[in-house]
């Protein structure tokens, strides 16, 4: 089923069901739109109603999509989180068959759809309105975190430009890596990485340790502001002792 995860009053809430297809189908507009602006699919695609066909868009009845809205409540960025279907073993996610993988991260990324596919997820068709905040697209990874540390995603692939990736390196830093080459789809170049959202808190306390012996404790204080923005909102029970002692190492308290 697809599903839409919004984020109101800092909780993250998934909108199930026929009440949600509004929003479903803003999210699928401004997706189809972005597509359509690059050059990645044609008019031809798109229905009456702003929307990609299945044919155009295979993966839509396996997504869920997260969103920010402005003051008026309406939806101005996008992405979606693809799942993967029980009890098929052949079925592959985007990334694996249309970039080109590292023949090790395409091994670890088969292993772990194999002993668990409730366990891996796919980040892609990031899509924000133009002149929307580039806050809009930092809120929305960080309830893609949030909702992966909730419900035990082990591994999220990752399909981002080359500007995002660099953006989600510097944030989440030895728990994202790259996957492959630089590929183009989906009407831009695209890096392909994996994110390890149990990796998260130990890759971040590496940087704030990182950033304070080489920039100074002024700039290693922006970064913890930063992490406990990310981590705001995040039940305790979601993280291990090892995780809240390595965010305790720079000031982040759970």
């Amino acid at each position: 089923m697809t599903e839409t995860i919004r984020k109101i009053n800092n909780e993250i809430q998934p909108v199930n069901g026929n009440g949600s297809f509004w929003q479903i189908n803003d999210c699928r507009r401004l997706v189809a739109q972005r597509y359509l602006d690059s050059g990645y699919i044609k008019d031809s695609d798109i229905d009456s109603e702003g929307l990609m066909s299945e044919e155009a868009d295979p993966y839509v009845n396996h997504s869920k999509y997260f969103w920010s809205e402005d003051e008026s409540g309406e939806i101005t960025a996008t992405l979606r989180m693809i799942t993967i279907p029980d009890n098929d073993d052949k079925w592959l996610l985007p990334i694996e068959r249309e970039l080109n993988l590292f023949d090790d991260k395409r091994e670890v990324l088969s292993r772990q759809k194999q002993e668990s596919p409730s366990s891996v997820v796919e980040i892609s068709a990031l899509a924000k309105k133009k002149g929307s905040s580039s806050d809009a697209v930092l809120d929305m990874y960080k309830n893609v975190w949030q909702y992966a540390k909730r419900n035990k995603i082990q591994l999220c692939a990752i399909s981002a430009d080359a500007k995002l990736d660099e953006v989600l390196t510097g944030v989440f830093g030895g728990a994202i890596s790259r996957a492959g080459e630089p590929g183009y789809y989906m009407g831009s170049t695209t890096v392909p990485s994996l994110l390890e959202p149990d990796s998260c808190a130990g890759a971040m306390a590496d940087i704030y340790q990182s950033i304070l012996s080489n920039n100074g404790a002024d700039a290693a204080s922006g970064y913890r502001l930063l992490v406990d923005y990310l981590r705001d909102g995040l039940e305790p029970e979601y993280f291990t002792d090892k995780e809240k002692q390595a965010l305790e190492t720079m000031g982040v308290k759970i």
